[in-house]
């Protein structure tokens, strides 16, 4: 999540999933700042645009509570 900027993302090709929605190309997610979301993951691959709003401070990506075991399994 971030705290200080909006995000959104539009999907230009293949299919982008967060939270288990499938978001396909041609569609548009719009995240508040604050806003938790995630796990992110793709079945086709997916070129999307992310674009941010706000104060964009790049020490500001911070994971979702629990995000750090779901990679740390698939790791596995």
């Amino acid at each position: 999540f971030h705290a200080g900027q909006a995000e959104t993302l539009y999907i230009l090709e293949g299919t982008f999933i967060d939270e288990g929605h499938v978001y396909p190309a041609g569609s548009e997610l719009s995240v508040k700042p604050n806003m938790h979301h995630g796990p992110h993951t793709t079945e086709t691959g997916v070129t999307f645009l992310a674009m941010f709003t706000g104060h964009v401070d790049l020490t500001d990506f911070k994971l979702s509570a629990g995000v750090e075991t779901v990679g740390a399994a698939a790791a596995r």
